[in-house]
């Protein structure tokens, strides 16, 4: 494992870096957040093709506009490749990604079929391009994780981004904390009628009243009827999936998914 994260080492250091590791092609776990790396310049595939056993990569935070064909590359080239970490950064004008960007990383997804988790945390599109980001993600066909968090500011769950992660087959868990948007338990009812394999859910907003959908039944004498519409739909959701052997964590607290991972 190798942590070279938040060094500001850039292109060229990270390079240099790999470089002097090619006679280690032991590492499976490689974290290079926060570099300053702008990824459209290339190069970065090439020189993490000497490590065959790479299993997880973290490029969160790096500078993404234009990354497409490079990302393309690294998921095609790094067949071991299990854990993928594409988040962004919202106040960081380096990470946004370009329309023209999502259609090779689709490609990549598509053709790394060993990867079972994706964190996309944060990921900066254009309203105008979260369509094509949808589609490109939706590739992922082997995917059980996805991480997605501080994603559907504004909209909401939209019935374009819920049929493609109906296309997910293989998806378990869901992270959607900090998606303040999904204000309504029917976004999430709709949302699991269409990815029947999900069976872990967490979501967070400030339109939910988290005690409304607790195991105990709330008191009829405080809960307003608009309260009592959205607490039996929260508790169709938790039922839903606790059919399906998993929980629905809508905790405030719990706004960091657990690394399953560690460097």
């Amino acid at each position: 494992s190798l942590y070279c994260g938040r060094n500001g080492l850039g292109a060229e250091g990270i390079m240099a870096v790999l470089n002097a590791l090619r006679g280690s092609q032991g590492i499976e776990e490689l974290d290079l957040d926060d570099n300053g790396i702008p990824l459209a310049t290339g190069g970065l595939a090439e020189g993490l093709s000497c490590f065959p056993f790479l299993t997880h990569l973290s490029l969160a935070k790096n500078g993404f506009s234009g990354c497409g064909p490079e990302i393309q590359k690294i998921l095609m080239s790094c067949r071991a490749l299990r854990y993928l970490d594409l988040s962004g950064d919202l106040e960081g004008s380096d990470s946004i990604f370009e329309g023209s960007d999502m259609q090779p990383i689709g490609a990549g997804l598509a053709a790394c079929t060993t990867l079972t988790r994706l964190d996309i945390n944060e990921m900066d599109v254009s309203p105008h391009d979260i369509n094509l980001a949808t589609e490109a993600i939706s590739r992922a066909s082997s995917i059980e994780t996805l991480v997605w968090r501080s994603y559907f500011l504004e909209t909401g769950l939209e019935p374009e981004e819920v049929e493609g992660l109906g296309s997910l087959t293989r998806l378990k868990m869901l992270d959607l904390t900090e998606n303040f948007a999904i204000d309504t338990g029917s976004e999430l009812l709709h949302l699991l009628s269409v990815c029947s394999t999900i069976s872990h859910l967490r979501c967070s907003g400030p339109e939910f009243d988290f005690t409304l959908c607790s195991d105990e039944s709330s008191n009829p004498d405080f809960v307003s009827e608009d309260e009592s519409w959205k607490s039996k739909v929260l508790a169709q959701v938790r039922g839903i999936l606790r059919s399906r052997g998993g929980e629905f964590d809508l905790d405030r607290a719990k706004t960091e998914p657990p690394r399953l991972w560690r460097l």
